[in-house]
């Protein structure tokens, strides 16, 4: 219905976000509906937004396809959102998303794909490796914060 201009994307948007918030399971929600939702709830980690990024949690997700989603969804969120604290908000979700029912070396295989998506932006590059790097610091010292 999208695809032949039946309904707009905002509405397919919302009608998806209340199959996903219905228990209803999906297969693949694009990157890009993730950042709609994002802007849809003001960048806040409402239960929608929570609930669409659970989709990209292991086990169920693939760990390559949630890295390369993620990597894209971080992309983008750099080049849209002006505000750091908002960016690093996002980021953290993000990150969260990643490592849950997954190993460490999550992080790692994101840096890798990071370091190839935003290869020609090195300001963005350098905080997100930072930021990857305290997580990563983080989750070895078993910081009490649970991340």
């Amino acid at each position: 219905m999208l695809a032949k201009n039946l309904i707009s994307e905002q509405t397919y948007n919302k009608a998806l976000v209340k199959l996903i918030m219905a228990n209803y399971k999906t297969i693949f929600v694009d990157p890009s509906i993730l950042m709609w939702a994002l802007e849809e709830y003001q960048l806040a980690p409402t239960p929608e937004v929570i609930r669409l990024f659970q989709l990209y949690a292991g086990p169920d997700c693939s760990e390559d396809f949630a890295i390369r989603a993620m990597a894209q969804l971080t992309r983008t969120v750099w080049l849209n959102i002006t505000l750091p604290q908002s960016r690093h908000l996002v980021l953290d979700l993000i990150l969260r998303t990643l490592t849950t029912g997954r190993s460490a070396s999550t992080l790692k295989k994101f840096a890798g794909v990071i370091r190839s998506v935003l290869r020609l932006y090195p300001p963005a590059l350098s905080d997100i490796l930072g930021t990857l790097q305290l997580w990563t610091r983080t989750r070895e010292t078993g910081d009490a914060r649970n991340v």
